[in-house]
């Protein structure tokens, strides 16, 4: 109980001090989202029944190996590459072997934080705790089992094959780390060559939309995004919306009607032939003009006065 009670004051001292911040400096500890978004935000995308739960829990090893660009946010598109599925019966074996009491703690966590994770998302950075617990149990697993095998053609092939197993998700994850840390407007960054918010624009597909609202929108100005869900760093996030777009692109008639809602006074959508077809279709009676346009987003003023506010 007093470890219990030390690691409490721990987590209230140092786990809650932003929120407490937040709360004194906005009235609302999740700033800039909403509470009911940050609350409710998981069971509104993933489904709160029985069957959307079981579901979910069912497909997630599958989208979180093949379905990168989602469970990765990066263009690596088998983010875990063959670790799950390569190292599954080097897992079972090992639970042949009675657990010592350290590692069914380690097991239970990882197990309680994964179960919970899963739940609420499939982004691979915040179950990377459990994910590294697990690397380093694999690994001791896999040291053992690898100098158990016999000599012989079969303790050969078996050590080989396990070694070739680890060393191609190795390179997975030199790949992953390498596109998550190292870019070429970095380069160009340390070489001198581009200050801090010529970097922002090569590097990133949304600043230069961003860098502009900051300095041409008012606080005031409702923003509404197609596509383009940068709210935290608007000029003002209360005052902005947004709709991510599927595949196919935003529906018209739902962008229109969160134009109405929120009256919104600046448009943010893609640069594609498809965006400026959207931009043409929800103004209503003057066209949307563009001010501001870059690689992968273009921003538009739109005519209609603000009336209101709404998040989405």
């Amino acid at each position: 109980m007093r470890a219990a009670a030390t690691l409490a004051l721990v987590v209230l001292a140092f786990g809650t001090f932003w929120q407490a911040r937040t709360y004194l400096a906005t009235g609302n500890p999740a700033f800039p989202d909403s509470m009911g978004s940050a609350i409710d935000g998981a069971v509104a995308e993933h489904g709160d029944s029985l069957r959307d739960t079981v579901l979910r829990y069912a497909t997630l090893p599958w989208e979180i190996t093949f379905d990168g660009r989602s469970a990765f946010e990066s263009p690596l598109p088998n983010p875990a590459a063959i670790l799950l599925a390569g190292l599954a019966p080097l897992g079972l074996l090992a639970l042949r072997r009675p657990l010592n009491r350290a590692q069914a703690v380690c097991g239970f966590f990882v197990l309680a934080y994964l179960v919970y994770w899963a739940a609420i998302l499939n982004t691979l950075r915040y179950a990377i705790l459990p994910i590294a617990i697990l690397a380093m149990i694999c690994g001791a697993h896999a040291v053992t089992f690898f100098d158990q095998q016999a000599g012989g053609a079969l303790g050969r092939a078996v050590r080989i094959s396990l070694g070739a197993a680890l060393t191609y998700c190795l390179l997975f994850s030199a790949l992953g780390t390498m596109i998550i840390e190292v870019n070429v407007p970095q380069l160009k960054y340390f070489a001198g060559r581009l200050d801090k918010a010529a970097y922002l624009r090569e590097a990133t597909t949304t600043y230069g939309a961003m860098e502009y609202l900051l300095a041409n929108a008012g606080p005031d100005d409702p923003i509404y995004g197609a596509g383009y869900c940068c709210h935290g760093y608007a000029p003002n996030p209360d005052r902005f919306a947004c709709t991510l777009c599927p595949p196919e692109g935003c529906s018209v008639e739902k962008v229109s009607a969160k134009i109405a809602q929120t009256g919104a006074r600046f448009l943010v959508a893609a640069s594609s032939d498809r965006g400026k077809k959207l931009a043409a279709a929800v103004g209503a009676g003057e066209p949307p003009k563009q001010v501001y346009r870059a690689r992968n987003f273009t921003v538009y003023r739109l005519a209609a006065p603000a009336r209101g506010r709404s998040r989405d």
